[in-house]
């Protein structure tokens, strides 16, 4: 039996490698293929997959906002969120929106069989050191009380902090997230109000800390 799949990615050259790739795996033939989020409704009723692959990509829309809209309009059909964003800041996140499991792109392409295989079981898929840090949080707080201040953001300002912790001004973040200059601000506020910060310094500082805590997790 071959399971069909939908490629949702910004990325020409990195779209045409999955297709290649995928097309080239017994069991497996890309039906669809999107670049942004306004193709993927109609192509989703044309190709009718039985899995979708997603990137992360803000300035195109395929965000996690879109992942949470995608999984309930199509509930029967898994999505696999394969992404350049670091999984220990973002997986967490696209699971509890639907999806289930995160691939990052520096895998190898034979993981992400491995990854469509496991999630068409019934499986989810996430890497070791992902599966690791939400079986200790689960653990040290299975009731979710006294969580990091950074879950309190919602899915934008997540965003927004993550690109300010990897030192993006407030014109390039509102590039990335295809927003005003203005929304941006108001995001910032936010996030300082709810990690109960003094200035947008203690915000950035606070992002710089904790973007590059994160990165030293995933390293080790």
């Amino acid at each position: 039996m071959t399971s069909h799949v939908l490629i949702i990615e910004s990325l020409p050259i990195m779209r045409y490698g999955l297709l290649r790739f995928i097309n080239c795996e017994s069991g497996f033939t890309v039906c669809g293929e999107a670049s942004d989020i306004t193709d993927v409704q109609t192509i989703m009723k044309e190709c009718q997959p039985d899995i979708i692959i997603t990137d992360l990509s803000p300035k195109m829309g395929i965000n996690i906002n879109f992942i949470n809209t995608i999984t309930k309009r199509f509930a029967n059909i898994p999505v696999l969120v394969f992404s350049a964003q670091n999984e220990i800041i973002f997986a967490d996140r696209c699971l509890k929106a639907g999806a289930r499991g995160y691939l990052m792109k520096s895998e190898s392409p034979e993981e992400i069989i491995t990854a469509l295989k496991k999630i068409l079981k019934g499986g989810v898929y996430v890497s070791a050191q992902v599966e690791h840090n939400l079986l200790c949080r689960f653990i040290n707080d299975p009731a979710g009380i006294e969580k990091p201040a950074v879950d309190t953001l919602s899915n934008r300002e997540l965003e927004v902090f993550h690109y300010l912790g990897q030192g993006l001004k407030a014109k390039e973040m509102a590039n990335e997230l295809n927003l005003s200059v203005k929304t941006i601000g108001t995001h910032m506020d936010r996030i300082r109000k709810k990690m109960n910060l003094r200035n947008s310094r203690e915000v950035f500082m606070h992002a710089v800390q904790w973007s590059t805590l994160d990165l030293h997790r995933e390293s080790g």
